[in-house]
């Protein structure tokens, strides 16, 4: 078992800083690199108005880290469903890959797609 800290040099940049709260599960790529999804400061849940009804989502940012734990920057940014009532099981709308590719969920209009934000996007970078 591998264990450090995020971030490496205990240390928050600005752009993480000013990120927001993290509190869901870690997922790491074939890299050993690590993404965070975390709750912008300030985020504000939207309504989506679609061919079924209304939605209500919620965004996020997905965090990336090197295998050192050394932040790389924010990969992507996503939304998370807002569900009312009884939820079985775990609710995934993004992942990432063996090779660092970011998977996630847009919810539009007529229904729902699956977008790919490749590992060969340069993730942006803390000054």
């Amino acid at each position: 078992m591998r264990q450090y800290q995020l971030p490496a040099s205990g240390q928050l940049s600005p752009e993480e800083k000013n990120a927001g709260e993290a509190y869901t599960a870690l997922r790491m790529d074939g890299r050993g690199h690590h993404y965070v999804e975390v709750v912008p400061n300030g985020a504000e849940r939207q309504i989506l108005e679609t061919e079924f009804g209304k939605m209500e989502v919620s965004p996020r940012l997905i965090l990336e880290y090197d295998a050192s734990g050394q932040f790389v920057g924010v990969r992507g940014k996503v939304y998370c469903p807002i569900f009312y009532g009884v939820v079985f099981g775990d609710m995934a709308y993004w992942d990432v890959d063996n090779a660092g590719n970011l998977y996630y969920l847009k919810w539009t209009k007529n229904g729902v797609e699956v977008w790919l934000s490749p590992a060969t996007s340069a993730a942006k970078q803390p000054k």
